[in-house]
């Protein structure tokens, strides 16, 4: 892991995997990876990580909003029904996807005409590949199987509750663990979107929760046998930027 400060984002940035030096050689297609949850978000942090992506990716950046594995948060924490929470987080999605789009617009009148050719809103549903969907088979079945990767698993769940000041019964802790495991796929090898290999993550995050650095302990081989299930085409590195004051959202 290397920590680095980036001139144009004010708040830290943490690389898992890789180093500053092969991110400004551009080595990578970067994705933003953007959670329904991130109440800290703006229309000024969205512009300023799409001018850092672009600046940085290998060839196309795209923002993926993920907002289908939302919809656990809504029903565990809000106590909604499932359609209900269907419709919260579909409104969600929209105004973020609309705060990107904006935001790319302003970037290609005020500076950059091409990043509309080279910068796409995504959705959780554009990434379920084959591939895709057979990682995340082989990592619900390590959740049941393997109690040490399932309680490190939960360990991120109970540390998610705290910050939301929340206490949950056990089995709501497992469906929120689906989430967690939804998650993992796009960061053990990235995404694939329209014939293109995503292969970085930036991930604007509350705090370090550890999330970053498990799954390069996995990439790495601490679960030897599931690194043997996974067969890892390429290894997904990841850089995380840290949002201020996360427990004034929880009050």
């Amino acid at each position: 892991m290397e920590e680095t400060n980036s001139s144009d984002i004010s708040n830290e940035i943490k690389l898992f995997g890789t180093t500053r030096e092969d991110v400004e050689l551009r080595k990578f297609n970067i994705f933003i990876g953007i959670s329904l949850g991130n109440k800290l978000l703006t229309k000024e942090l969205a512009k300023t990580y799409l001018e850092w992506a672009v600046e940085r990716t290998k060839e196309s950046t795209v923002v993926l909003i993920a907002d289908e594995i939302d919809t656990v948060n809504w029903t565990v924490f809000n106590n909604l029904d499932e359609v209900s929470a269907i419709e919260k987080v579909s409104n969600k999605a929209q105004n973020l996807d609309d705060m990107f789009s904006r935001a790319i617009k302003i970037i290609a009148r005020e500076n950059d005409p091409s990043i509309e050719n080279r910068v796409e809103v995504i959705r959780w549903k554009d990434i379920k590949t084959d591939r895709f969907n057979k990682l995340l088979a082989v990592l619900e079945n390590e959740f049941e199987t393997n109690l040490d990767f399932r309680n490190k698993v939960l360990s991120f769940v109970k540390k998610y509750c705290e910050l939301r000041k929340k206490s949950v019964v056990e089995i709501d802790e497992v469906k929120l663990a689906g989430y967690i495991l939804a998650e993992l796929p796009t960061l053990f090898e990235g995404i694939e979107f329209n014939g293109a290999k995503y292969d970085m993550i930036f991930y604007p995050t509350y705090v370090d929760s550890g999330m970053s650095q498990f799954v390069l302990d996995i990439q790495n081989g601490i679960y030897p046998d599931l690194l043997l299930k996974l067969q890892l085409s390429v290894k997904c590195v990841m850089a995380e930027s840290y949002l201020e004051k996360p427990e004034i959202l929880f009050d």
